[in-house]
């Protein structure tokens, strides 16, 4: 008698598949029926409406997608067991990365996307297809074939070098034949470029990456390029990107090229964004965070960020520099430098960008070298850095006031950078790797501090070799200015910037705002904060101002503000209250300005029933001429500009030119209907008081307003600068 056998299976009830192998156990089950139904048919099988195992028919032999549920669900059971049991007996299952092709070549339409992470197009292909080609490639396809663009440094400054080389490189002139190029970098930017014009988009505002799936970019690009080519539709960047459509505004950067300087103008992007002042993105992005900057290039480690590309370069360059240096063999010290005016964060910044590239392996240590009076001190302050060596951290040594008492010190600094040594009463010793950072304390650059080492006095020139001077330099590895709150000079726009960075960052830290969170200060205050002309003290003068007003939780009003004797500590006092009183300063004056407007007025309507003294007026005809002077911040804002009784740093300005003009004489006019209907005037051939009607309710550019009553309003924009300057007022443009 034959045994009764009892399927006994391995049980998987437990076993927990990840998403991707729960994802393919559908394609598995299609495939258990492919092959089965593959069998079948070698075997004679055909399709019937119910199994025959004699005429070899079964209503099965159809698509998997046609299958009855209950068939489907046989195959999934079987494919899920198959792949638990795989797991169950301890095995591992991955998805292998097949190697991408050299390059892609996609045909439509008789137009052609040729692309590839890998090599330039062979050039006699090229010239066969290139007038309806649609080229991408990865940007280190150029570095590769000698292409000079910078990574990781600024974007800018990788855009500007990438169409300058385009434009320049012989071995690259030849893609210059084709109407449409995208260059990517990684999946983090895109460079597009059509003739005569280039754009840069960013996928995010940070450096560029490493890697990228080049393959499914391809493939997203495939879906537009036709029609792009066409010109049919706008080529969409972020969704080749990102790999996914996209329902956020596209920020395509116009990148400016010299034929002869790659980069003349030193391009800043946050210098014009769709026209916005630098002012107003400064003044927003403190009151509502990084939502404001983003997509925008920036640097951001820790504690620090920022978007100016001056800082962001400088930056970059420092942690490239630390990055290989930890990652090399070498055990003598990194040799770095840095200035910057006194309070203008020159230690932040770097301690910053170290501690974020190894969290918790850096210590920090600081030593005023000012404070040294023997070369003991030195020497001891060398060994607590070997201690920190030793004890498997790597020490970030700040060396402040390095270049104190006449440059004494230089010389004994000279071994450990060079040799990574230093010695003490008791011998030499090995100093281990290490970064040192020399803070400079009377020189506010790197500029200023070597100024005497091209000094055309040969006095000069020996009195900087004898201390050592230029021996310390060769030394260094890496120099850095930290430009701080103050304008460096008149080109320097982004000041206000750095002062909102700043702001920010201290809004956050001691209001304890999140990254998007909107804060609670006065605009007045604001304003002030951004256009106050100089901080005595830097950064510090900015946080002193913060820490000394009694402002409750998150809110900072102008009844917080420190007293007058304590703001002059870190401000020119006046200025600054000026800036927070400016409506006020506005509203004093509007009696002034009323006045004069009316008797400009007078001037032009010598035979007008109202060419009278202003205190014989009616009250009428007064408010009228008030109400124009309210007016002038909505003329001024309206063309971009400010005004002020002297306060700013901005240069005055002297009169509109003919585009604003128009454009505050046509303002006018609508501020001037809009008073009158909302008064319950309305249009009639005839001016009627009783039935309020007036001829001159129209708009500006309607053939029935006289061009006599246009000249009216065009005479009022030209006199707002000379009537305002009458009264000490003046007019400016914010940056």
């Amino acid at each position: 008698m034959k045994a009764i056998y009892t399927p006994q299976p391995l049980n998987t009830d437990k076993i927990a598949l990840s998403p991707e192998l729960a994802e393919i156990t559908e394609q598995m089950a299609k495939n258990t029926h492919e092959v089965w139904a593959q069998k079948r048919v070698a075997e004679g099988w055909k399709f019937g409406a119910e199994r025959n195992d004699k005429k070899k028919t079964t209503p099965c032999l159809v698509p998997y997608e046609a299958l009855p549920e209950s068939e489907k669900e046989y195959d999934r059971r079987m494919a899920l067991e198959t792949i638990r049991f795989i797991v169950k007996s301890g095995y591992e299952i991955n998805r292998a990365k097949l190697p991408e092709p050299d390059f892609y070549v996609v045909e439509n339409d008789n137009y052609i996307l040729w692309a590839s992470i890998e090599q330039l197009p062979d050039k006699d292909y090229f010239g066969k297809i290139s007038d309806r080609c649609f080229l991408m490639l990865d940007a280190n396809v150029l570095r590769k074939s000698g292409a000079m663009i910078s990574s990781r440094v600024s974007w800018e400054r990788s855009a500007t070098e990438l169409v300058w080389q385009l434009q320049n490189n012989p071995a690259l002139s030849y893609l210059n034949k084709t109407p449409h190029i995208l260059i990517t970098f990684a999946q983090d930017g895109a460079v597009y470029i059509q003739p005569g014009k280039a754009f840069l988009t960013l996928a995010h505002g940070g450096a560029e990456g490493d890697s990228s799936d080049f393959a499914a970019m391809t493939e997203s690009l495939t879906t537009q390029f036709v029609d792009v080519m066409k010109g049919k539709n706008k080529l969409q960047i972020l969704p080749i990107l990102k790999n996914k459509s996209e329902n956020t505004i596209e920020n395509a950067f116009e990148i400016p090229v010299g034929q002869n300087d790659i980069d003349p103008d030193f391009w800043c992007i946050t210098n014009n964004i769709n026209n916005k002042r630098i002012f107003d993105l400064a003044f927003e992005y403190v009151q509502k965070g990084s939502k404001v900057i983003g997509g925008l290039p920036q640097l951001a480690f820790g504690n620090l960020t920022t978007i100016d590309r001056q800082e962001i370069e400088a930056y970059q360059n420092i942690r490239n520099l630390i990055l290989n240096f930890i990652h090399s063999d070498n055990v003598k010290p990194l040799s770095i430098a840095v200035f910057g005016a006194p309070g203008s964060g020159k230690s932040f910044g770097v301690t910053e960008i170290a501690k974020n590239i190894l969290p918790g392996k850096i210590e920090k240590i600081e030593f005023n070298v000012s404070q040294f009076t023997e070369n003991s001190e030195l020497g001891a302050a060398f060994q607590k850095v070997r201690d920190i060596t030793l004890s498997g951290k790597l020490p970030l040594v700040f060396f402040d006031e390095f270049d104190s008492d006449k440059l004494h010190w230089l010389k004994s600094f000279l071994m450990p950078m060079q040799d990574g040594k230093f010695k003490d009463e008791s011998g030499e010793h090995p100093l281990g790797k290490c970064i040192l950072v020399f803070a400079g304390g009377t020189s506010a650059s790197f500029e200023q501090f070597i100024r005497p080492m091209s000094s055309e006095k040969a006095e000069e020139q020996k009195a900087f070799r004898d201390l050592k001077v230029p021996d310390f330099v060769s030394r260094l590895r890496g120099t850095i200015n930290v430009l701080g709150p103050n304008r460096q000079n008149e080109n320097d726009k982004n000041y206000i910037l750095r002062r909102a960075l700043l702001l920010r960052s201290l809004c956050e830290r001691k209001m304890k705002l999140g990254k998007d969170e909107e804060t609670q200060i006065n605009k007045n205050i604001l304003w002030a904060m951004l256009l106050v002309p100089a901080y005595k003290h830097g950064a510090r003068s900015m946080e002193a101002i913060f820490d000394m007003s009694s402002m409750d939780g998150k809110h900072w009003e102008t009844a917080d503000l420190p007293f007058h004797s304590q703001l002059s500590l870190h401000v020119d006092a006046d200025a600054f209250i000026r800036l927070v009183l400016r409506k006020e300063i506005l509203n004093s004056y509007q009696e002034k300005l009323a006045m004069v407007i009316h008797e400009d007025f007078c001037r032009k309507n010598p035979d007008s029933d109202n060419n009278i003294p202003w205190t014989e007026l009616s009250e009428d005809v007064k408010d009228s001429n008030r109400d124009q002077a309210r007016c002038f911040e909505k003329y001024l804002t309206a063309t971009g500009y400010d005004f002020d009784a002297g306060d700013t740093p901005f240069p005055s300005v002297e009169k509109f030119n003919k585009t604003e003009i128009l454009k505050i004489a046509k303002l006018t006019h609508e501020i001037w209907m809009k008073s009158k209907t909302d008064a319950g005037w309305v249009y009639g051939e005839v001016k009627d008081a009783v039935k309020k009607t007036h001829p001159l309710l129209v708009e500006w550019n309607d053939s029935r307003l006289p061009d006599k009553e246009k000249q009216k309003d065009i005479d009022i924009a030209e006199n707002i600068i000379p009537m305002m300057k009458s009264v000490g007022l003046r007019v400016y443009k914010t940056i």
